[in-house]
């Protein structure tokens, strides 16, 4: 075993020339979710070139692939590699230095593990940002039969094993009466109004919502001149929760009090999903551990103490049907904030390089273990289906 970790770890550093001049050439181009072409060509063509097999535009997105060494071989592992950026700030999120560790991590495996037996898999999952590629990857397929799915994610702490809270994304779109403000003096049939109105109450509603319970809006559509009032206003908001039951009844009381407003104003309200449902991402304890141990053989102590998180991700969604990790990692003199300018600095210079170096390696190890340990992939499996019975005893 440990022959094989130096070795794993002398791949990777083999590889590292290769692995920085991508993730510094998807940080200098920067690309929405679903639009990620270049990271795209860049990451599979990194791939095609050392002998994988690539699929691209899985589950209908322009800019998603899947990548094989022994397909159809057991077990199997995954590694997931995110690629969009955020408008204006682009790599706010780091996601430059995870698609490029996996590439590393996978890569490093399939050298080590070539003519053992087992399936190494690289997801490339468009848009985590926006409209969640995992989700529609996962109704295609993508992550059947997986022992284990895994990546890394940069942060400002090492968080390695938690949950996150489930989603809704709803668009509320009131229609009334359009006309001069000048003249339609009566607030009857007024469709900012309705909105505002349901703001206000929102406002009052988030005092009273239990522990973990969130819901955040914008106006996207709220008129375009004073003196002319709008036919229809519009706005966004997500809609959290622990559990999907609890989602499930904020829902109801939300969409029942639009209605109730339409009503009192004399508009009309339609409220419809906007993307797609994420449901509570659940990190398995069993897998994390084995991460925990991977990152002590490189030197990095930390806990696996479980961590409630605030926000959601489509990462959610594959950890309910496949044993998942997605452990958050930083180096010392790093930035203190994600989605910001300075940590968009930061994942392209050399703090982002030594981190993802770091992440490769643990990835890479932590694959090893699982694709070498039948003992250890049966006690993966073993939590993942204890947690899978109680979701449905809470939720059915």
């Amino acid at each position: 075993m440990l022959n094989n970790q130096i070795k794993l770890l002398s791949a990777i550093k083999e590889l590292k020339p290769e692995l920085l001049a991508i993730s510094h050439a998807i940080h200098s181009r920067p690309e929405l979710g679903n639009r990620e072409f270049f990271a795209l060509q860049t990451l599979t063509t990194f791939l095609q070139e050392k002998g994988w097999q690539v699929k691209s535009g899985a589950g209908g997105l322009p800019t998603s692939f899947v990548a094989y060494q022994g397909e159809g071989k057991r077990p199997a592992v995954a590694f997931l590699a995110e690629y969009d950026a955020l408008p204006e700030i682009g790599h706010g999120c780091g996601h430059n230095l995870i698609c490029t560790a996996s590439l590393g991590a996978a890569e490093a495996l399939h050298r080590v593990m070539k003519g053992k037996g087992g399936e190494i898999r690289v997801i490339g999952t468009p848009a985590e940002e926006t409209t969640g590629g995992k989700i529609p990857l996962l109704k295609d397929g993508l992550f059947a039969d997986l022992d284990a799915v895994m990546m890394f994610h940069p942060g400002i702490s090492n968080v390695i094993h938690f949950s996150s809270l489930a989603l809704e994304a709803l668009e509320v779109t009131f229609s009334g009466k359009a006309g001069h403000s000048a003249v339609l003096k009566n607030t009857w049939g007024d469709s900012l109004q309705a909105l505002l109105k349901f703001f206000f109450w929102l406002g009052d509603w988030k005092k009273l919502l239990p522990q973990y319970c969130q819901v955040d809006g914008v106006i996207i559509e709220g008129g375009s001149v004073p003196n002319v009032r709008p036919a229809q206003t519009k706005a966004r908001f997500y809609l959290r929760a622990l559990e999907e039951k609890t989602l499930d009844l904020l829902m109801k009381e939300f969409i029942l009090q639009a209605q109730s407003i339409a009503e009192n104003t004399g508009t009309r309200v339609i409220v419809a999903p906007f993307e797609a449902r994420y449901l509570p991402f659940k990190s398995n304890e069993t897998l994390a551990k084995v991460f925990v141990q991977s990152l002590r053989h490189l030197k990095i102590k930390t806990a696996i103490e479980n961590c409630q998180a605030l926000g959601s991700m489509d990462i959610g969604n594959v950890s309910q049907k496949v044993p998942a990790i997605h452990p958050y990692l930083t180096l010392e003199n790093g930035p203190s904030m994600l989605h910001t300018a300075e940590f968009a600095q930061a994942v392209g210079g050399p703090w982002g390089d030594e981190l993802l170096i770091l992440a490769a390696q643990a990835l890479a190890l932590t694959g090893f273990k699982v694709l070498n340990k039948e003992y250890l992939r049966s006690r993966i499996k073993a939590e993942h289906q204890k947690h899978m019975e109680s979701s449905f005893n809470v939720i059915g």
